[in-house]
């Protein structure tokens, strides 16, 4: 497969939980959502991909609608939060967060 690339805008908490809610997904502090309205989003295949900005990894691709899958109608994907769980994965792994 070859790989892509695509731009989506970090939405605030609120507006991903309303969004999760409305495709039957409890929301937690542990999940966030990405969306570039009008743009093509999560397609088939990227389930578990990484969701990065300046080289470091905010989430991980975890629940998309089914309507308009993969479409410029899609909706917002839903990620695992990595940014939540950060200083747990620093203290298990021992990795050095960017800024330290």
């Amino acid at each position: 497969n070859e790989l892509l690339q695509g731009t989506l805008m970090w939405q605030s908490k609120t507006q991903c939980k309303t969004f999760l809610g409305s495709i039957g997904i409890s929301w937690t502090p542990r999940l966030a959502c990405g969306y570039n309205k009008g743009k093509t989003t999560l397609c088939q295949g990227d389930w578990a991909d990484a969701l990065v900005y300046k080289n470091a990894v905010y989430g991980i691709f975890a629940v998309g609608a089914s309507s308009g899958f993969c479409s410029s109608e899609a909706q917002p994907s839903g990620l695992a939060d990595v940014t939540s769980v950060a200083s747990w994965i620093k203290k298990v792994t021992g990795a050095k967060l960017d800024y330290e």
